[in-house]
């Protein structure tokens, strides 16, 4: 009986880790309006399944979470392969490549001109293409932080809880591989990629898993 118990309580551990790991699209940098005019707000969605993923029909909105609003489609961004993350800005394309330096491979849509992200609060919306809400995040200055000026980042244990007290502010040197942007303003960020934790990381992380469960049914 235990013996059965330890081996589902393993099935469930590997579950747990692998859903964090390779789950499918979510939200995992963002930065509001910096109120220098320059619309270099934006949303970085990620891939972090094991398929491609078609992002037409795909739409973001605010707080007043609404699918398919007008200006707010994400098809442009195509299938985001494995691992790859695309950008919603409220720049163009073109200048928002500029502006942070990316290479023009990473899939990039914009611009919207209407529902903003506040700088004080407001929530980030993402749905797929039966309009089901797939992620959000709400954020303020009060739980976290509102990207004024700098991004934020999901870490791995904060993707889709819907908790920006989880979520961090780029520094240089972090673990997202984030840098100054080369333009004026030096915004501090890395839209554009998405660094999930290293093998040894996550088998780490399970490791300790196990060690609990063993520890509980002893």
């Amino acid at each position: 009986m235990r013996k059965a118990f330890r081996t589902a309580a393993l099935i469930a551990v590997l579950s747990f880790t692998a859903s964090h790991a390779f789950a499918n699209i979510y939200i995992t940098e963002f930065c509001s309006d910096t109120g220098n005019n320059e619309h270099f707000e934006f949303v970085e969605f990620t891939n972090l399944g094991s398929s491609p993923v078609d992002m037409t029909g795909w739409s973001e909105d605010d707080s007043n979470a609404t699918p398919n609003k007008s200006n707010h489609s994400l098809s442009g961004l195509g299938t985001l392969a494995p691992g790859q993350s695309g950008i919603f800005t409220e720049a163009t394309p073109a200048t928002f490549r500029t502006y942070w330096g990316l290479a023009a491979t990473v899939p990039v849509v914009g611009p919207y001109t209407n529902d903003n992200l506040s700088t004080t609060a407001d929530s980030v919306t993402l749905f797929d293409s039966t309009g089901t809400l797939v992620d959000r995040l709400d954020y303020s200055t009060t739980n976290g932080g509102s990207a004024d000026m700098v991004t934020r980042n999901a870490p791995l244990a904060a993707l889709g809880k819907n908790d920006n007290s989880l979520w961090v502010n780029s520094t240089i040197g972090d673990a997202f591989g984030s840098f100054h942007a080369p333009q004026k303003y030096a915004i501090i960020g890395n839209p554009g990629s998405y660094s999930l934790p290293e093998p040894a990381s996550l088998a780490t992380l399970t490791a300790a898993a196990l060690l609990l469960v063993r520890r509980k049914t002893r």
